[in-house]
């Protein structure tokens, strides 16, 4: 009888040590995908690097001054460049930011890329003009650089 229960008392042994196993299996999966879930919402996705060339009606001109002021602009045209993706959407009306050289200081630098900048905010509903755009997460449209 002895042989009987120690017998049984391994059979036991071994079928509850192989269920705790695959719980622990399944926690460790659970605690993996949990953690993988995480990192997804604690650091998004990020938007490629991109860079779109344009041709844009201006819609309207808003600001302060020549250094502090934003446009509405309707794409006309995008064309395509090979070496970035492209965000903007023919037809499609975005807000648009100059991106301007700062100094070390970030003070706006006397450059030619800022002086073709400074003109956009001369412009006025109907004025068309050519560009490159890109798009920053959180962020929004910019103006890069005005093409002549």
């Amino acid at each position: 009888m002895k042989y009987f229960e120690l017998l049984l008392a391994a059979l036991i042994l071994i079928v509850f040590s192989s269920c705790s196993y695959d719980v622990s299996k399944d926690q460790r999966e659970a605690k993996t995908e949990n953690v993988q879930i995480k990192t997804q919402t604690k650091y998004p996705a990020r938007i490629q690097e991109n860079q779109s060339t344009v041709l844009a009606e201006i819609e309207g001109v808003y600001g302060r001054s020549k250094e502090d002021f934003f446009i509405k602009a309707r794409i006309i045209k995008v064309d395509e460049n090979q070496a970035y993706s492209s965000m903007a959407i023919p037809g499609a009306s975005y807000i648009l930011v100059p991106s301007f050289q700062l100094d070390d200081k970030q003070k706006i630098m006397t450059s030619e890329k800022n002086k073709s900048l400074f003109g956009l905010a001369k412009l006025r509903a109907g004025d068309t003009f050519k560009a490159i755009i890109f798009f920053e997460q959180f962020k929004g449209w910019y103006i890069d650089k005005v093409l002549e």
